[in-house]
């Protein structure tokens, strides 16, 4: 296969949505089908949501505005401003996005979860550099990092940290990032998340000119 080729695809598998919840993706079918007790929080639904928000767009806005109508907790209200987010940010409106990411941490901060604020920082972080607010972005991911736990959500943080990085040709960050990422994943049992950040580091290898590096992370990448 040209290398050429190999690098578009490895971009694409970067440029899926960086927001999946833990153990779903875009392909995986939403268990999100009709309402739910939002004020009652359940981590499926959460992660059906912000799925949704990725396979089904216009979906997840009518869910997410449904939720919001009927003055949920904290929490759901964090995950539905965020699952909106998601879909405002891919069609394009990253200034609607950024507001209903702001209205997600102001949401997850008044919540006993502190998981809930690290993965909305994430998102706003990766969301504000990818838009030329690197400086901003950056500080919200720093404080994402900080904030993790440790584990395939702190993988995922770093990851998004990560990406960001190598967009600003900051690569030995951008590794270092990637590294620990990866190992957190794997250990985790997170493959979809681990062939991401494999995905990203082969990008990273290869502006490096580092050829057997970058060759054996996206064999492995597209393994899993």
């Amino acid at each position: 296969e040209p290398p050429s080729a190999r690098i578009v695809w490895s971009a694409c598998i970067c440029s899926v949505d960086l927001d999946l919840p833990v153990g779903l993706s875009a392909t995986t079918p939403s268990p999100v089908s009709q309402s739910f007790p939002w004020n009652s929080y359940d981590v499926l639904v959460d992660e059906a949501l912000l799925a949704l928000a990725v396979s089904r767009p216009a979906d997840a806005l009518a869910e997410a505005g449904h939720v919001l109508a009927q003055r949920p907790d904290p929490v759901a209200a964090s995950i539905a401003h965020q699952a909106r987010a998601i879909v405002l940010r891919d069609s394009g409106r990253v200034d609607a996005a950024i507001a209903e990411l702001r209205a997600a941490l102001r949401a997850a901060q008044r919540s006993p979860s502190a998981e809930r604020a690290v993965d909305v920082r994430a998102t706003l972080g990766a969301t504000l550099g990818f838009a030329g607010r690197t400086a901003q972005g950056l500080a919200m991911l720093d404080t994402a990092v900080a904030g993790s736990a440790g584990g395939v959500r702190a993988g995922r943080v770093l990851m998004r940290r990560a990406s960001l990085f190598r967009v600003l040709g900051r690569y030995d960050e951008a590794l270092a990032d990637l590294r620990r990422a990866i190992d957190l994943l794997r250990r985790g049992g997170d493959p979809i998340w681990e062939a991401r950040s494999r995905a990203h580091r082969f990008l990273v290898y290869a502006a490096l000119g580092q050829a057997a590096r970058a060759d054996r992370d996206l064999a492995i990448a597209e393994r899993l």
